[in-house]
């Protein structure tokens, strides 16, 4: 039963990461219509591309794997994964380029 039990997480990551791939793809794919709705210039939208997304990797990496080797990846997980659906969930409902970008920096 464990062996089940493994494969149904495993499937149930792998969906997870499967999902943030298209969300941190959706700016690129949405950058006209984002660019048109919040009147942003190009260095805004590619902010967004790129510093916005990238900074938190470039600042947090480090200090997140010395954290999981002393604590449970697991709770590292679910809290990364509640903060992450949180943040996606408010991109959908900012209203200024602010906002976005501070939501995207937790994406």
């Amino acid at each position: 039963m464990k062996k089940y039990a493994a494969y149904g997480i495993l499937t149930l990551l792998t969906v997870i990461y499967i999902n943030s791939f298209f969300v941190r793809q959706i700016v690129a794919v949405l950058g006209v219509e984002i660019r048109e709705a919040f009147l942003l210039s190009n260095l805004q939208v590619g902010l967004l591309y790129g510093t916005a997304f990238s900074f938190i990797y470039a600042f947090a990496g480090i200090p997140m794997g010395r954290l999981a080797d002393k604590t449970s990846r697991k709770w590292m997980i679910c809290i990364g994964l509640m903060i992450w659906t949180l943040m996606t969930l408010l991109s959908g409902f900012a209203t200024s380029f602010a906002f976005l970008v501070i939501a995207r920096v937790f994406v």
